[in-house]
């Protein structure tokens, strides 16, 4: 959501900045919340020359202050990295260094179960996928269904004539691009339902794809990931090999300018859109890789997640081109997912845990596991819904849902 920065200069000029974000003016039209204090904190103290952290009367300071500070100690610590040089004070770093993070309320009663059965369970496919406006699709076999959070029902939507292997919105939840296996892509208007494009493309089978505005990327079995635009569907703009094996997992970062991308090998690329070769490539992992994520609060890190043979979870720095933590799971990964304001990684693993489980992505311990689940689940998507975060799976042909506060 976009800040109207004017409305927090404006605060800071007519009132404290010290104010407690637990004080406020429920009568009054615009709550103040957590997030809001802190950036007034920030802005006071960067401005105004605050101090927002308690000084010991026994430190000097012997530098000025200014707007901008640019410094960096002759010894740093071989666990920090230098990423960004840093324009805000100590004060302000220190503020930002020790804020809490929020825990997980983890609901263990599921929010709803669908009355589709035998959806298919595969490995492979992506055969849910949550849009940015709140519905859900569902492909079961040659049928696509929406699920809309604020009706609370299921609906058909449109069928295929063949059965349907990846369904994908795209970033604005205005399109639904469909694939089924014997390779033909549709890309559908969710709106009215209407079919704009519907073609073989005689490019194989689509292991997945991701879409970007107009940019979508799709990845073949034969390795390959081609890149096309929605516009002019019949043209390619480009192809990247950089694969020997399937194409099983690929997501583009928040600001579109880098993908990753798994293959069936273990081997994960990562590839700039100016470039048609991979940037970097991470060979952690000895078995498929299908979960992977970028990290919501950091450009540079993303999350993978190993197959049957291997069970690892990794975090990855695009930067230095390194694996910087690992963690054995025991088990198959099937999905992974980065949470948004959780500071934490959700993974759906297959035999013999079968079960859903949150890590903290700062050392990758286990936070919470769910398991007894009969089949292995499948497919995570999460959706962020002002107070809850719904998260969706797939398992034992049927689609479930837990709600996480």
């Amino acid at each position: 959501m976009e800040r109207n920065w004017s409305l927090v200069w404006k605060e800071i000029f007519t009132q404290s900045i010290f104010k407690s974000p637990n004080n406020n003016n429920i009568t009054g039209k615009e709550v103040v919340t957590d997030n809001d204090f802190i950036f007034k904190l920030i802005l006071g103290n960067e401005i105004f020359d605050s101090e927002i952290t308690k000084i010991n009367k026994t430190m000097r300071c012997n530098s000025k202050k200014k707007l901008f500070n640019y410094s960096c100690t002759n010894k740093i610590d071989d666990s920090i990295k230098p990423y960004y040089i840093c324009p805000f004070s100590d004060s302000t770093i220190n503020l930002l260094m020790n804020s809490k993070v929020r825990k997980l309320n983890i609901l263990k009663k599921e929010r709803f179960v669908s009355k589709l059965h035998d959806i298919r369970n595969d490995f492979f496919s992506q055969l849910i996928d949550w849009s940015i406006t709140g519905i859900l699709a569902i492909a079961n076999k040659k049928d696509i269904y929406f699920y809309k959070i604020n009706l609370k029902n299921i609906f058909k939507f449109k069928s295929c004539i063949f059965d349907i292997n990846n369904i994908k919105f795209n970033d604005n939840g205005d399109f639904l691009i469909v694939s089924t296996y014997n390779g033909i892509i549709q890309i559908f208007q969710v709106e009215t339902g209407a079919c704009l494009y519907s073609k073989n493309l005689h490019v194989g089978i689509f292991s997945n794809f991701r879409c970007i505005g107009t940019f979508l990327s799709v990845g073949k079995h034969t390795g390959e990931i081609v890149n096309k635009d929605l516009r002019a569907m019949d043209k390619i703009v480009s192809v990247w090999k950089g694969h020997e094996s399937f194409v099983c997992g690929l997501d583009w970062n928040h600001n579109y300018e880098y993908l990753i991308s798994g293959c069936c090998s273990g081997v994960v690329n990562v590839w700039s859109q100016r470039k048609n070769a991979p940037i970097c490539m991470y060979k952690e992992h000895s078995s498929t890789v299908k979960g992977i994520s970028w990290s919501p609060s950091n450009v540079n890190l993303f999350a993978t997640g190993g197959g049957a043979k291997c069970g690892k979870i990794c975090i990855n720095d695009i930067l230095s081109g390194e694996t910087i933590k690992v963690e054995k799971t025991n088990s198959q990964v099937n999905s992974l997912l980065w949470l948004k304001n959780a500071d934490c990684i959700v993974t759906s693993n297959g035999e013999p845990k079968n079960s859903l489980n949150f890590w903290d992505s700062s050392n990758l311990t286990n936070i919470e596991s769910f398991g007894g689940f009969k089949g292995r689940p499948l497919n995570l998507v999460s959706y962020r819904l002002i107070l809850y975060l719904f998260l969706g799976f797939i398992t034992n042909g049927r689609l479930y849902g837990f709600n996480i506060v």
